[in-house]
């Protein structure tokens, strides 16, 4: 049964609401408050080295330009499939932001749009294009894993850009 609202002529809110979050989330993380490259390096030390401005202006103009595509050509079977791997990257990130929150006890840049926005559009997103039969329910999880491989990428590249381990401290932990 598909659910109502499944006109692709209608769906702009939903085509274009990724793009819109994406925006809202990094204006949060580098404009206001901003400060989430300082924050982050407070967090996780080891990835200084790394996360370099280039590596910040290549990843923030991607993952906008990547919704912009897909909110563009939202017709085509393709950029559905392109909106919901977009959409499971943020909707980790979000995850992500949270965690490190809570673990920290102090705001993470990022972590009001990603409670308040990607949260709340991912999860109704993957229902509503399952539902309204715009994506099978295995192109849904194929889109997912899509989107979390960018995580895994992205853990990846900080561990092996880590400073090498010191002997005296024999409980450092790769996940910090």
């Amino acid at each position: 049964m598909f659910a109502s609202g499944c006109s692709l002529a209608t769906s702009g809110l939903i085509a274009w609401g990724l793009l819109a979050a994406v925006c809202a989330h990094e204006y949060e993380e580098f404009v206001w408050p901003g400060g989430f490259r300082a924050w982050y390096i407070d967090y996780s030390p080891h990835v200084e080295r790394s996360m370099t401005t280039r590596f910040l202006v290549f990843i923030n103009l991607a993952v906008p330009l990547a919704a912009a595509i897909a909110g563009a050509f939202f017709a085509a079977p393709w950029a559905r499939m392109l909106w919901l791997a977009v959409a499971s990257g943020v909707g980790i990130n979000s995850v992500w932001h949270i965690q490190a929150t809570m673990r920290r006890r102090r705001y993470s840049p990022g972590v009001a749009t990603g409670a308040l926005l990607y949260v709340p559009l991912v999860t109704y997103a993957y229902g509503h294009f399952v539902s309204c039969g715009w994506v099978s329910p295995r192109d849904a999880l194929t889109a997912g894993a899509y989107g979390a491989v960018y995580w895994i990428l992205s853990e990846g590249r900080k561990l092996f850009n880590r400073a090498p381990r010191r002997a005296s401290n024999p409980h450092l932990s790769v996940l910090r």
